[in-house]
C-alpha cells in the first residue's frame, strides 16, 4: 500500500503582525500572498488522496490571517468538493468578532500559538516592542464563545520544570484541550540557537507529564504521537491510516505525512 501524505501545510502570505525575537523565518514584514491558481493547482494534485481519506489543510504562516477574510476563503474555496478539512494556525491578536465569525462559520480548527502566562509570553511582541497577551487571549475567548475548540502551540526557549507547570497549568484553565511544545534549538535555518541539554528537556517532559496526571484535562502533542508509533507498530497497520478521534491539526509534527505549499 502507498504512503501517503495526510496533511498539507499551506502559506497563503509571508506577512506576520508580529515580531517575536526567537522567529527566523524571512520576509515576514513583506506582502507576498499565496496566487489562487497555486491552491488551485494543490488541489487538483490530493483530489487523488482525498478519495482514500480526509486531507488536513493547514494554513500557516507567516500570520495567515493578514492575508484578509476575503482573500483567505478565496484561497480555500479552491478546495470545495474535496474530502478536507481547514485550518488556521495564528497567534489570534487579530480575530475579531468577524474573524471569529468566519472560522466557525467554516468549520475551520483553529491552532493559536501562545507561549504560557505573560512572564513566558514576553518574546511574543508586535513590530512596536509592545506585549500581545491581552491580545491573544482576547481572540482565544472570542473563538470559545462561539465554542469552537483550541488548541494551543508554546515555544519553549528555556524548558525548565517550572516553566512545565506554569505551562500545563495556564492551557488547562485558558480551556484548550491540546497543547503541543516546540523546544527552541538549532533547526534549520535558524542556527541562533543550540540545543538545551538533554538532562533539562528530560526535567521539562517529566515535569510536564506529572502535571498533565495531576489534571488529566489537556492533551499532550508529543505524548499522542509517541502513542500512535507504538499503537501502530504493534498493530503493524500502515501509516497511511486514517484515525478517525483525530480533529486538531498539528501543523508541526503531523500525525502520518505532510506537504508543505508555499
Amino acid at each position: 500500500m502507498d504512503l501517503l501524505p495526510s496533511s498539507v501545510i499551506m502559506q497563503p502570505t509571508t506577512l506576520c503582525n508580529l515580531d517575536c525575537s526567537y522567529c527566523y523565518l524571512p520576509d515576514r514584514r513583506h506582502v507576498r500572498r499565496m496566487l489562487p491558481a497555486v491552491a488551485q493547482a494543490v488541489a487538483a494534485s490530493i483530489g487523488p488522496w482525498t478519495e482514500r481519506m480526509t486531507v488536513e489543510m493547514c494554513w500557516h504562516g507567516g500570520e495567515p490571517l493578514t492575508a484578509g477574510r476575503a482573500y483567505l476563503g478565496r484561497l480555500m474555496d479552491r478546495f470545495a468538493g474535496l474530502d478536507v478539512v481547514h485550518g488556521v494556525q495564528t497567534n489570534a491578536t487579530l480575530v475579531d468578532e468577524a474573524w471569529a465569525d468566519f472560522l466557525a462559520e467554516r468549520r475551520i480548527n483553529v491552532g493559536v500559538s501562545i507561549d504560557g502566562p505573560p512572564e513566558d509570553n514576553q518574546q511574543r511582541a508586535d513590530w512596536a516592542g509592545q506585549p500581545t497577551f491581552a491580545r491573544i487571549v482576547r481572540g482565544i475567548r472570542l473563538l470559545m464563545g462561539r465554542e469552537m475548540v483550541v488548541s494551543v502551540i508554546a515555544v519553549v526557549p528555556d524548558p525548565t520544570p517550572e516553566r512545565a507547570q506554569r505551562l500545563y497549568t495556564f492551557v488547562a484553565e485558558l480551556g484548550a484541550t491540546w497543547l503541543g511544545v516546540n523546544i527552541e534549538e538549532l533547526e534549520g535555518s535558524n542556527n541562533r540557537r543550540t540545543a538545551p541539554p538533554e538532562s533539562q528537556v528530560r526535567d521539562f517532559w517529566a515535569a510536564l507529564i506529572e502535571a498533565r496526571q495531576a489534571n488529566p484535562t489537556v492533551q499532550l502533542r508529543e505524548i499522542d504521537r509517541v502513542l500512535g508509533y507504538v499503537h501502530h507498530a504493534l498493530n503493524n497497520e500502515h501509516h497511511d491510516e486514517v484515525d478517525s478521534t483525530s480533529t486538531q491539526v498539528d501543523p508541526y509534527l503531523p500525525s502520518r505525512g505532510t506537504v508543505r505549499s508555499l
